[in-house]
């Protein structure tokens, strides 16, 4: 289910994408006194995430959040699905956003597996990466 323009107690804009009340869900606010033109928002029907591109101050973005699978052969397809639902609604101006359940360096996790086992997703995050010139700050 989607929802736009909701604003409740925030009183901005609440753009959102779920899946049911107990699993999954993203959501992108506006601060109240963002002056803004929302041009389009595709949300995944999973919950896993949500696209709004937006003009600020004349500048286009796509805002991006996710909330990426646990599981890596659904990993992978999630990171392809993602690309290309970006490609569809893409700027210049990506913002990317979320819970990747994956760590891309030794440095991003601590205990559990080493990251070779999850080197096929890492891969299909970096194509993500390498595919709109994102960097991770």
């Amino acid at each position: 289910m989607l929802a736009w323009r909701h604003r409740a107690e925030w009183g901005g804009d609440i753009f959102f994408a779920h899946s049911s009340k107990h699993s999954r869900g993203v959501l992108i606010l506006f601060r109240p006194s963002l002056s803004k033109e929302v041009l389009n928002v595709t949300a995944d029907k999973n919950g896993r995430f949500l696209i709004v591109n937006t003009i600020v101050d004349e500048d286009e973005f796509s805002l991006v959040n996710i909330y990426a699978p646990n599981g890596q052969n659904q990993q992978i397809n999630f990171y392809q699905k993602i690309t290309d639902s970006i490609r569809k609604c893409q700027t210049d101006n990506i913002l990317i956003g979320g819970d990747f359940n994956c760590p891309l360096s030794a440095s991003d996790k601590c205990g559990g597996k080493d990251i070779q086992f999850e080197k096929n997703v890492i891969h299909s995050v970096e194509a993500l990466c390498n595919n709109y010139d994102l960097v991770d700050s």
